[in-house]
């Protein structure tokens, strides 16, 4: 039997569904539906609201026209959320898309007679979906007081999804893989020689041509400077970061700076790594092409859910590159829950494990049904599969010095290390001792010296037993930040090919008292998700999904310091207004920088980029302040817009991503974190509150009351 959850927790088993009582300006049904048609004929509406309520949330909707008469009472849920775009052609408006689950006989008639208005047309419409009995009766609000305004009218909005077949691609440090639906059911798209997973390596032959995937990671040895892997790592990374500093050390290509970030340098040729990314994009999409025969222009992409702004940004670019239109970004341990749980009704609290070739995850999420929240994550992007080959790699050297005397430094027999070091790793795992050999490794008084060793497994697990133990480090912070304990968890899944250590299950069960889940292929689990995502996309049955920011986003103050806007953990999607004040006289220009991370000091955060707010109103210094709206939709990507606060006049506002910290203080000095003013109470206000209260005051601001 479970651990009962605290009830901050367990919301979607114990709450009421929201009462909303929308009043249109219609006098009959005639007029609702030529105006309206195409918004109900899925079964769903759209409600605009400045303030929309998360995805996933239960709501009782009845529709009254001018007259008072209820045209349509049902039941249903949030199942996606639209954050305003003023200047998009044609601009978009905050609010909430709400899937109808029940429908009284009034509501199916209307969505009847929708779809045949539709279908008089020409327009290709589905049939209406089938609905069950209608709900009690919506209780109506009590009326307002003759104080208070009249209730505004709430529009309805167009539900329409993107035409054509997407897939699901798990786009992975050390191997990548790519999935498809068909008849219903989710399938691995194998590689041109047969194998489930790629290589995400790219060799580039002497005329430049590049060679993807296995053959490509067969070249490592051979010519190790113009071979790319775990590139990852790096995509979307700032070129002076410690994490591209350390890479620079230890990998045999070149890696050089670009106006993204790192890039690679193949004989004076830069390749950007999300050029080098879109390689590995591309022929997955000519893999699932050759197996659907037609051509494929969406996807559904995974990143692990501790990648940054700027690194979700690099992955979208990478997949322009290729020819693909990304449905969504979603987070890797999110869609290994996807196909864990895909044919069953779960009603419970997971764990994902998820320690793959470069990166490691942990995320609780709560699964109800179709309903996948995820309550807590956390990570670390340099801490997966490549570190356990190094540190056995190492092993090998040191102890190959000890019986030869020779120090081997060189790139080309480092590679042939690390590569016998992975496959006495994998050998290990089935295994209790594994014998490496590499043929002809050195010289040694002339003559070739083979390197041969015995490695036990116990000696692999000291060699790499910090590495393990980090992984359990992020657990125990995951699982605090929700006051959560290991009682609370229901299960724990195991994703990602180094997941499959034995050391790794032994530790799991010690800590949770259960043996982890092996219900899902730890290499193809993420891929599969990230096709059930994307093949739901279009239906009405389509699975909704809750995340979180996992790293706070704020702004640099005066002295350094840095100050929190978007707070890490809020759920997605969340937005949070900030305000600037000019410094000069008749300042056209304002500049604010901004970071993401938990430092206290913003120098210790990564840096996102910088909004630059122009067109303003002349003025005097001070005098005239902007209101600058950050928003995070679900994929985590970070958009802005600014008004002025005084006029309310929309100004222009862009984040621009390209200088680095150090390029700041060259162009603009210290005086650039001078032009950040005090936060609004927006941006500090603590996170929604849930039950009956909160529920209220929704429905007062979208029916505009005070």
């Amino acid at each position: 039997m479970r651990a009962p959850m605290n009830d901050d927790r367990r919301r979607r088993e114990d709450r009421a569904p929201i009462g909303l009582l929308v009043k249109l300006g219609f006098s009959g049904t005639e007029e609702l539906v030529e105006k309206h048609a195409v918004n109900l004929s899925k079964g769903g509406l759209f409600l605009r609201s400045t303030e929309p309520r998360p995805v996933g949330t239960r709501v009782r909707v009845e529709l009254r026209l001018r007259d008072g008469t209820a045209v349509l009472r049902g039941d249903g849920a949030v199942r996606w959320v639209q954050l305003a775009e003023p200047n998009a052609h044609p601009p978009k408006a905050a609010g909430m898309g709400v899937q109808f689950e029940q429908l009284d006989e009034a509501g199916r008639a209307l969505v009847q007679q929708a779809y045949e208005l539709l279908a008089s047309r020409g327009l290709n419409v589905e049939a209406p979906p089938v609905i069950t009995a209608p709900p009690e009766p919506v209780a109506a609000p009590a009326p307002a007081p003759e104080s208070r305004p009249e209730p505004r009218r709430i529009d309805i909005g167009r539900l329409q999804a993107p035409p054509g077949v997407a897939i699901g691609i798990d786009l992975g440090t050390t191997y990548s893989a790519v999935a498809i639906v068909k008849d219903g059911r989710p399938q691995i798209v194998e590689s041109r020689e047969g194998h489930r997973t790629l290589p995400s390596v790219v060799s580039f032959s002497e005329s430049g041509s590049p060679i993807i995937g296995r053959r490509a990671r067969e070249a490592r040895a051979s010519r190790p400077e113009r071979t790319i892997y775990g590139a990852k790592r790096l995509l979307g990374l700032p070129f002076d970061s410690p994490q591209v500093e350390d890479c620079i050390k230890h990998f045999p290509w070149k890696i050089v700076e670009s106006e993204n970030g790192a890039a690679a340098a193949i004989d004076g040729r830069i390749y950007p790594l999300e050029q080098i990314a879109a390689f590995l994009l591309k022929e997955m999409r000519t893999l699932a092409e050759d197996v659907l025969g037609a051509p494929i222009a969406r996807a559904v992409v995974t990143v692990p859910a501790w990648y940054g702004e700027r690194q979700r940004q690099s992955v979208r670019r990478a997949a322009q590159l290729a020819g693909l239109k990304l449905d969504r970004i979603v987070n890797e341990p999110t869609a290994a829950a996807l196909a864990y749980a895909h044919g069953k009704t779960l009603e419970e609290r997971l764990l994902v494990y998820d320690l793959g070739g470069g990166t490691f995850d942990a995320s609780v999420l709560e699964l109800s049904g179709d309903v996948y929240e995820v309550v807590a994550t956390g990570g670390d992007t340099f801490l997966g599969g490549i570190d356990f080959d190094n540190r056995l790699a190492d092993w090998l050297l040191a102890e190959f010095e000890k019986e030869t005397g020779l120090a081997v430094t060189d790139v080309a027999s480092r590679v042939r290390a690390v590569e016998a070091a992975e496959q006495a790793k994998l050998e290990l795992s089935e295994k209790t001792e594994s014998i490496v050999r590499i043929p002809f490794f050195a010289k040694v008084g002339g003559r070739d010296v083979d390197l041969t060793l015995r490695v036990t497994r116990a000696q692999f697990e000291h060699a790499v037993e910090e590495l393990v133990e980090r992984t359990f480090r992020v657990i125990d912070r995951v699982l605090s930040v929700r006051g959560l304990t290991v009682q609370d968890i229901d299960s724990v899944l195991l994703v990602g090919g180094q997941s499959r250590m034995p050391r790794v299950r032994q530790r799991l069960r010690e800590k949770f008292g259960k043996e982890p889940s092996r219900h899902v292929h730890p290499d193809e689990a993420v891929a599969l998700g990230a096709a059930l995502l994307a093949d739901s996309t279009d239906r009405i049955d389509s699975v909704v999904l809750i995340d979180l920011l996992p790293a706070s986003i704020g702004v640099g103050l005066p002295g350094g310091a840095f100050k929190i806007v978007l707070p890490a953990r809020a759920q997605l999607p969340v937005q949070r207004t900030y305000v600037a004040a000019t410094t000069e006289d008749d300042q056209r220009t304002l500049e604010i920088v901004v970071f993401q991370g938990e430092g206290e000091r913003a120098q210790e955060n990564s840096y996102l980029g910088t909004v630059r707010v122009t067109d303003l109103t002349p003025g005097a210094a001070g005098a005239v302040k902007v209101q600058v709206t950050f928003s995070l939709g679900d994929e985590c990507l970070l958009t802005v817009k600014a008004r002025e606060v005084d006029s309310g006049r929309e100004v222009q506002a862009s984040l621009a991503t390209l200088d680095s910290p150090e390029a700041l203080r060259a162009k603009f000095g210290p005086r650039i974190l001078e032009q950040v003013a005090p936060p609004t109470p927006a941006a500090t206000q603590a996170p929604a509150a849930s039950g009956p209260s909160a529920k209220r005051g929704l429905l007062n601001r979208l029916l505009g009351r005070k």
